[in-house]
């Protein structure tokens, strides 16, 4: 995520003498998430594959997408 000058640290603070739109507060800048970890393309990948799916009415196997259980977790 960057501001719109570029820069990386996206702090969140409050203007605590700054009303908002109709009076209300607190008011912040910034941005808290930019500290969190995003996976918003897994969705997006996810959505693709489905279509695909739906679209050509299967799906093909694979060893690698099988569930197995390990031998020690028998």
């Amino acid at each position: 995520m960057y501001g719109i000058r570029g820069e990386r640290r996206l702090t969140e603070s409050q203007l605590e003498w700054l009303d908002g739109y109709g009076g209300a507060k607190p008011v912040r800048v910034g941005n808290g998430a930019y500290n969190q970890f995003q996976l918003d393309v897994l969705g997006e990948v996810a959505a693709v594959l489905y279509a695909g799916a739906k679209y050509s009415g299967k799906v093909a196997p694979s060893r690698s997408a099988r569930c197995s259980t390990s031998p020690s977790m028998r």
